[in-house]
């Protein structure tokens, strides 16, 4: 856990808490009396936050992607986008990814263990990039707020790959939604057929 901070212009996600399909994209815009001041620009009207409405809240800093949840408070006398987000505690740091992802399109199966729905518990999409750190998928549909999900897909040469992961950012896409993901759970094994596919399409491409 750390100390939350993120600078004005830096990009957020708000996944309203009670929701299965709505993520917010703000920007940061300035702080107020200690809490980060946020504009939701054109999607203010999308959402229609109660007062101290809960949220979690992703913000893609250059050295780290932080997550927090917080309450949202609409900000005196400023237009009805701009928000402050109250932290409910401590913010939790994710280191960005270090590790190369290679493009490459496969199945890939989105597990949410927490979630009884067949649809929203079970998604299939396909990846954009791999890598030993994490993956960008699509899938038709978001994602459930606060979700970190079990990833599975299959690499080429058939190795079979199960995962825990963490999302660090999502957007629309004309697929549906794209995410970006980072790996909290990977063994060994496949932390290293990750890398030696990697290797083989460097190889290639020499």
């Amino acid at each position: 856990m750390a100390t939350w901070h993120v600078a004005e212009g830096t990009l957020v996600l708000l996944e309203p808490a009670g929701t299965d399909t709505m993520c917010l994209t703000a920007t940061v815009v300035g702080e107020h009396d200690g809490h980060t001041v946020v504009d939701l620009g054109t999607a203010a009207p999308v959402f229609d936050f109660d007062a101290a409405a809960t949220v979690n809240v992703s913000a893609f800093a250059p050295e780290a992607l932080w997550k927090l949840r917080a309450t949202v408070h609409r900000a005196f006398g400023a237009p009805a986008s701009v928000l402050e987000l109250w932290p409910d505690g401590e913010a939790e740091r994710i280191q960005r990814r270090l590790s190369p992802r290679l493009r490459i399109e496969l199945q890939v199966h989105l597990l949410n263990l927490d979630d009884d729905d067949p649809v929203m518990g079970n998604l299939t999409g396909t990846t954009v990039d791999v890598g030993p750190g994490g993956l960008r998928v699509r899938v038709p549909v978001p994602l459930p707020p606060a979700c970190d999900p079990t990833v599975h897909f299959i690499l080429p040469d058939g190795h079979e790959v199960v995962a825990l992961a963490a999302i660090i950012a999502a957007e629309p896409s004309l697929e549906g939604f794209e995410y970006r993901l980072v790996f909290t759970g990977l063994d060994d094994g496949d932390r290293d057929a990750l890398r030696l596919l990697a290797a083989s399409e460097d190889e290639a491409a020499a």
